[in-house]
């Protein structure tokens, strides 16, 4: 999904060098994003894309931990209502 809005950024002219604040509870791509690599295959190619469009494209993605409870965005991908997270 980081590679995709990604992506996204690139192509917007009016976001491109602006920075771009993404909440995550997910140490795992916190970790792989900002430090541009993994060990697993998967992931690195994930985190290769996203370099690639850091270094050229002009992206500016900030990843920020939130704790899994207090994560605004789990309760409507859940079904809940915006600010609910399922119990």
């Amino acid at each position: 999904m980081i590679v995709t809005l990604g992506k996204y950024l690139h192509r917007s002219r009016t976001s491109r060098g602006l920075r771009t604040l993404v909440m995550t509870d997910s140490l795992v791509s916190l970790g792989m994003f900002g430090k541009g690599r993994s060990s697993v295959r998967a992931l690195l190619r994930l985190a290769r894309k996203m370099m690639v469009l850091r270094m050229f494209g002009g992206v500016r993605i900030v990843l920020r931990h939130v704790e899994t409870l207090k994560n605004m965005s789990d309760g409507p991908t859940r079904g809940q209502r915006i600010g609910e997270h399922p119990s």
